[in-house]
């Protein structure tokens, strides 16, 4: 719920929070829980944030974070900021763009690495799981 207000309370003059949605997708959930109880500690987990841009909201919902889709590098890219997460979303050139609150068990182990201080490339798509999604609109 902190994450959420964070996120909402991100002062921009170029984009506006317009939506923001629980994510419910039981599948990716059961098999985030199944990939983190069997290969990392729990008490690990973080509260992460990864920007996209709002054509690809619809497809993370569905069938998660893609670690093959990534525009930086392959894997997907997750951080602690929120104010980070929307700026490089804003980036793209569409009308809207979108920040994913994530629960995510990052792991060596499944190939995941820390770039800068809980800044990570995540080269699994069970090492995190979307469980809110806020759209914002260009102003």
């Amino acid at each position: 719920e902190n994450a959420l207000r964070r996120l909402l309370l991100v002062e921009t003059t170029e984009f506006v929070p317009v939506k923001f949605h629980r994510v419910q997708n039981p599948r990716l959930f059961r098999e985030y829980l199944s990939a983190t109880v069997a290969g990392a500690a729990r008490e690990q987990e973080l509260v992460l944030f990864h920007g996209t841009k709002g054509e690809v909201v619809q497809s993370i919902v569905k069938n998660g974070l893609d670690p093959s889709r990534g525009a930086l590098s392959p894997g997907v890219w997750v951080g602690p900021s929120p104010v980070g997460a929307l700026r490089y979303a804003s980036r793209h050139k569409g009308a809207s763009c979108a920040v994913f609150i994530c629960l995510a068990c990052p792991s060596i182990a499944r190939g995941d690495s820390e770039r800068s201080k809980n800044v990570w490339r995540l080269a699994s798509s069970t090492s995190a799981v979307p469980v809110f999604l806020v759209i914002f609109e260009r102003t």
